[in-house]
Formats: C-alpha cells, structure tokens, sequence
C-alpha cells in the first residue's frame, strides 16, 4: 500500500512540475502548462534536395513540388510586428514553375490561438540564386512565440516551425 501511496505521489510531484498556477488577493485563479521550447525545423538533407538546390547556400526544407528556404535570420521590426521572409519554390517535373500560381502561406502561434495569413509577391529571381525563380513570401509575426509556417500548393502542404523572437 505505501508503494502506491508513494507512486501516487510521484505522479502527481511530476504532473505539477510541469504547471504553473497564477494567484491573486483570494488565492489561485488558472493553470496552465508550462509551454514547452521551441523546436524549429531542420533543413531536408542535401541528398534529398531536388537537382535545382543543389549548390545554394540556403537551407531548403520541402517535398514534391513546394519547398521553402528556410528563414536564418532574426525578425526585423516593422509596424508594431516581427517581420520574417522567405523564398517559396513552386516546381513542375523538378524545374521552378509559375504556372500553378503561388502557394497560400499561413502561420500559426503554437502558443496561444494566434494565427495570421503570409503574402506572397509575384515570381522574381534574385542576385546570389543561380538564376532560380520563386515566390517572395513575408509573415508578419504579431507577436513573439513558437510558430508553426505552412504553404499549400496543389495538393502538397510544407509545414516548419520557427522560434520568432526580438532578440535572442
């Protein structure tokens, strides 16, 4: 008995750890868990990269036919909002294509229930890119937090998590 007693407590010692409890004047007023780091995404290995990558210097993270080259920078701050931006890939039969459109960029707070909508500009190349064509996309980040990034495109959504902080 003093073995399930003491199992029990256990339990409950850990479970507890893991929470925080807010208190006021008349005692304890919410709890809630305490929020886990972030974990950001780590970039497709170079061997799984499609031919068209091959060579960039930038972190590319996809499949298929999306990829996204994954932000390695801190957020600029613009209006009130942390501002991230990043290239999105479109490709057909693995060459960079516009012919499907650009794809629907969203972000989500891992944090709280905050989400927001990326815009994306029109198909451009840039110096430093060999010539590869993409989407120019920016996410304005209300606010700090882990956030979970994801582009559809057809029927292939990417998804990355990226920690958006001021500073670090």
């Amino acid at each position: 008995m003093a073995l399930k007693r003491l199992l029990a407590v256990t339990i409950g010692l850990t479970v507890l750890a893991g929470c925080s409890v807010a208190t006021d004047a008349s005692g304890p007023v919410a709890v809630s868990a305490a929020s886990a780091p972030c974990v950001e995404t780590d970039p497709s290995s170079s061997s799984g990269l499609p031919a068209v990558f091959q060579g960039l210097t930038t972190s590319w993270f996809g499949q298929n036919d999306l990829w996204v080259g994954l932000p390695d920078y801190e957020p600029i701050a613009q209006n009130g909002a942390l501002v991230l931006k990043f290239p999105w890939v479109t490709l057909e039969e693995g060459t960079p294509s516009k012919s499907g459109g650009p794809p629907a960029v969203v972000a989500n707070n891992t944090d709280d229930a905050g989400v927001v909508t990326g815009e994306v500009d029109d198909y451009a190349t840039a110096y430093g890119t060999g010539g590869l064509a993409f989407w120019p996309a920016e996410v304005s980040f209300p606010n700090e937090g882990c956030w979970t990034v994801t582009g559809t495109y057809g029927d292939t959504t990417v998804a990355f998590s990226v920690d958006v902080a001021a500073e670090r």
